[in-house]
């Protein structure tokens, strides 16, 4: 008994004297040692955390405390801290109310600021009441349902909007005369509220790593801007009031300027100097530098101790003078905890140009930035965004340049001008524009050369290649994760992705500097569409929450194979024809074959060759009687092993096939020559009548010759009754023979010496050129469209009547 009585005696002194445990000199130390012991407590804290989490970052604490830690971490402390965490766990005294305190969260959806109580195992099931209270005001009082679960009592988590703004939020838990209470801290004038990437309330003015929410006052100004992501205007009592989401991947700290007051939020341990305010000229650099306009910004110097300023010292050099001062005799230096802001036009102060600003520490320069500095330009684009462009568009541009300071711009295009308003056009399908400036000042001319951005829609597939400002086609195979990268003035802004003609939207995820679309969510419609429609590719149709911005056509997807750009190099050598084809494939396809219809009444069947993967062309060479001159439809196909049906004739005008010409001119006019052509019938209205009797021309010469074209002269012939030939009237005829595949087997016009063009009789079966004949037959003679035509079997002097 006495054992246990000093145990617990034990116990207790540690309880009221926390530091029980610890030698002299570390209380010593713990006591006196004021923000050095401070800062080296809160680093060790952050260490132990790191080592819990299994992280590898760094802190401020020497390498040899650091060591010691990890080695007492790894052989006692790891083990006492889950001891103490099953302890914490299994206790439950049944005065406590509860175990877990109300959370204050950020609803972005619904803009507002709630309050949720979460879930809470008690001890009994009598009533629970949960108040809030805002500034002392008492507000509501919400009953909390109860659940008993085998031995335990649950209650259902509880969120509730706080309706207005308060410097502080009081809530209180009660259960008949026993209250547990809580105090938050609200939003007090002029200051902001910071949320995790949870959207939970931080109560620590630290920042944390991967990214914070700010609740601050509607129109405040953040830098660095471009760490910004997402922002929107909250509504009802807090419409004054806007969330902020600020990506920290990259920084260490930033700045919130709240109606002329600027608030510093920085994260916990290695933190650097660095340019925080500030005017910055958004989308413009020289030589890759920030460009600020007007105003200077802040230095932002961390400190171990206060008294550490006067080793420090600030080297500003610009215009070709150099400034140089030790941080004490800087006045109006802003001092905060454990960091020192010092306002750079405190050195300088309308000086512009390149600057170069430099922190000394003693002797040694430890920090060092560039950056340029204009005494005012403001910026207009014509448009509010380019979107991407097909690659053979052309689109240009206007920008234009103002300034209360007379200025002129050199070397661009400039459409307008005058000394404070330039008008400068450009190509937008560059991502930038070069823009050399002089200002007149009036002391001197300030001359600076700028690059600025121009406000562009870039897409890429995720970390597949450069990003894209034109529109180009996505494979329906390799769709995946669709990359899209905004002007910065657009980022955090809400969008979706549409498939045209489905109306099929997908939404997207942010990363750190683009939005993020997953094509796999159109996999099944796509491959749906390619199994029933004809239809090769599909927009894809970028639109934004704010419908002030008109959607565009950001991309397409390719769900069909398509070949384009065909071109045909073809000559006779002796009896042989070479025929070359080449082509651009658009989509990915194996096992190509390339066939040739000869679309002649000579049955010669097809000819095909294979095509290797990667390759583009294919080489047809056979005698000339495997490739007669004429018509032939020229098909791309892929080879399907398992097709067990007859391979057919594509029809005219299916996806990758088309008609072409075989032969020259010169083969036209030695085959015309020798064999003339057979008249087979007449086009009327789009329909074919086919003759009934035996027509041709023959003896045939050129007439004229046309780059598309020749016109010959010839005789037009046929059979008498006794089988002999006959020449028709009027002879000879002049007719018209195109060299285009639509056109070979048809003439356009076929007239006699006369130039009266022929006709044919239904009724009596004759072709005949005479103006006043038939009259009697009527609607039964027919002006015809073309006259279908072909090469003839035998040569002239082989003429027969079978």
């Amino acid at each position: 008994m006495q054992n246990k009585k000093k145990k617990y005696a034990d116990v207790l002194e540690e309880l009221s004297n926390p530091l029980y445990f610890l030698n002299e000199s570390t209380r010593l130390f713990i006591f006196q040692g004021g923000e050095v012991a401070e800062d080296f407590i809160f680093q060790s804290l952050i260490f132990l955390e790191m080592l819990d989490r299994g992280e590898e970052k760094d802190v401020l604490l020497p390498k040899r405390i650091k060591n010691e830690m990890k080695k007492w971490w790894e052989e006692e402390g790891k083990e006492k801290l889950t001891v103490e965490r099953e302890k914490n766990r299994r206790a439950k005294d049944e005065n406590d109310l509860i175990l877990r305190k109300p959370l204050i969260k950020l609803d972005t959806v619904e803009r507002v600021i709630k309050v949720e109580l979460p879930k809470q195992v008690l001890s009994n099931g009598y009533p629970l009441v949960f108040r809030i209270k805002e500034d002392d005001i008492e507000v509501k009082d919400i009953k909390v349902a109860i659940k008993k679960l085998g031995n335990e009592y649950h209650t259902e988590a509880i969120s509730e909007v706080l309706e207005k703004p308060r410097e502080f939020y009081h809530f209180e838990l009660r259960q008949e005369d026993k209250v547990v209470e809580w105090n938050i801290t609200g939003i007090c004038l002029n200051k902001c509220l910071l949320f995790s990437v949870e959207k939970k309330l931080l109560e620590s003015s630290y920042l944390p790593e991967e990214g914070v929410y700010i609740v601050t006052h509607y129109g405040s100004k953040v830098s660095p801007s471009l760490a910004v992501r997402e922002r929107g205007r909250l509504i009802g009592e807090w419409s004054d009031y806007e969330y902020i989401y600020v990506d920290l991947s990259d920084i260490e700290m930033f700045s919130v300027e709240v109606e002329g007051k600027e608030f510093v939020f920085k994260k916990p341990s290695g933190l650097r100097p660095q340019l925080i305010g500030g005017d910055i000229l958004e989308g413009v650099n020289v030589l890759g530098k920030f460009v600020y306009n007007g105003k200077l910004p802040h230095l932002v110097l961390p400190l171990n101790s206060v008294g550490d300023i006067e080793f420090y010292g600030i080297k500003v050099e610009v215009s070709e003078k150099s400034i140089f001062k030790p941080l004490k005799e800087i006045s109006n230096v802003i001092k905060g905890e454990n960091i020192a802001i010092i306002p750079l036009d405190l050195l300088a102060s309308e000086l512009y140009g390149m600057y170069k600003v430099a922190l000394v520490y003693k002797q040694d320069i430890i920090w060092s930035k560039e950056f340029a500095l204009v005494p005012d330009l403001q910026l207009e684009f014509d448009r509010y965004l380019y979107p991407p462009v097909e690659k053979w568009e052309r689109r240009f541009g206007e920008i234009i340049l103002t300034s209360k300071y007379e200025f002129e711009v050199r070397g661009n295009k400039v459409t307008e001008s005058n000394f404070r308003k330039n008008i400068i056009k450009f190509d937008a399908k560059y991502d930038s524009i070069e823009i050399e400036l002089t200002y007149f000042l009036e002391e001197r001319e300030f001359d600076i050369k700028l690059t600025i951005a121009i406000p562009k829609i870039y897409w890429r597939l995720r970390d597949q290649g450069d990003w894209l400002s034109e529109i180009e086609e996505i494979w329906y195979e390799d769709i995946g994760e669709l990359e899209v990268k905004l002007p910065y003035f657009l980022q955090g802004i809400g969008a979706k992705l549409v498939l045209s003609s489905t109306g099929t939207a997908i939404m997207p995820k942010k990363a750190k500097d683009t939005i993020i679309f997953s094509l796999k969510q159109l996999s099944d419609i796509i491959y749906d569409i390619r199994e029933k429609g004809k239809k090769t590719v599909w927009d894809l149709i970028l639109f934004f929450e704010n419908h002030d911005i008109p959607s565009f056509l950001l991309t397409r997807i390719r769900v069909h194979w398509e070949v384009v750009n065909v071109r045909i190099n073809q000559k006779r050598e002796n009896d042989k024809r070479r025929v070359f084809v080449q082509w651009e494939d658009l989509g990915k396809v194996s096992g190509r074959i390339v066939r040739l219809w000869y679309l002649g009444d000579e049955v010669t069947g097809r000819i095909e060759r294979k095509v290797s993967d990667g390759e583009n062309e294919v080489e047809f060479i056979e005698d000339l009687e495997r490739l007669p001159l004429g018509k032939y439809r020229l098909e791309f196909n892929i080879e399907d092993p398992w097709f067990d049906k007859e391979i057919s004739l594509p029809k005219e005008r299916e996806r990758n096939c088309i008609d072409i010409m075989i032969g020259d001119k010169e083969e036209i006019i030695e085959v015309l020559q020798q064999k003339g052509l057979d008249i087979i019938g007449f086009e009327v209205d789009g329909d074919k009548v086919l003759l009934e009797r035996n027509y041709w021309i023959q003896d045939i010469k050129v007439y004229t010759n046309f780059v598309e074209g020749i016109e010959f002269e010839g005789h037009v012939c046929t059979f008498d009754n006794d089988g002999e030939i006959i020449e028709l009237e009027y002879n000879p005829c002049k007719f018209y023979f195109g060299m285009n595949p639509d056109y070979f087997n048809k003439l356009p016009y076929l007239i006699d010496k006369d130039n009266d063009g022929f006709t044919y009789c239904r009724r009596c079966k004759v072709i005949f050129s005479e103006t006043e004949g038939h009259r009697e037959c009527g609607k039964e003679v027919i002006l015809p469209e073309y006259i279908l035509v072909r090469i003839r079997r035998w040569k002239n002097d082989e003429v027969r009547s079978d």
